[in-house]
């Protein structure tokens, strides 16, 4: 997955991207202090088959199906801090890339890690451990 940063833009209580922070297993608990926060974004945002996504306030997570036409709507701002956004403001992504490809791989090495390894008792070592 290549994932490239597209600027720091607004954001209003009239969301440019709908969040989606809370929803998913990547992206729940407290977003500032979440670990990895681009990262998780980034990959629910693959695993949805969204190209563009925001991390806004240092974790708070966002993507939409048409989050790559809506991000700009209010305009740039200076606000954001380390690649995580600021207060109303997001730092957006844009994923380069086979997003089916990716999201396959997403599948087996985030959900199916402990299924297969039960149900496969010949699965390699670095898929068993990876967390």
């Amino acid at each position: 997955m290549d994932v490239k940063s597209l600027g720091c833009f607004k954001d209003t209580g009239r969301r440019a991207i709908p969040g989606v922070d809370g929803r998913y297993s990547l992206v729940k608990g407290y977003y500032r202090r979440r670990a990895d926060a681009i990262k998780k974004c980034a990959s629910v945002a693959m695993m949805l088959g969204h190209r563009c996504f925001g991390v806004q306030h240092q974790g708070w997570c966002a993507t939409s199906r048409k989050a790559c036409q809506t991000y700009g709507k209010y305009g740039r701002t200076n606000r954001c801090k380390n690649g995580k956004g600021g207060p109303w403001a997001n730092d957006v992504y844009r994923i380069y890339g086979e997003l089916a490809l990716d999201a396959f791989h997403w599948l087996l090495t985030r959900v199916c890690k402990i299924q297969c390894a039960l149900i496969n008792p010949f699965t390699p070592k670095s898929v068993k451990a990876q967390n």
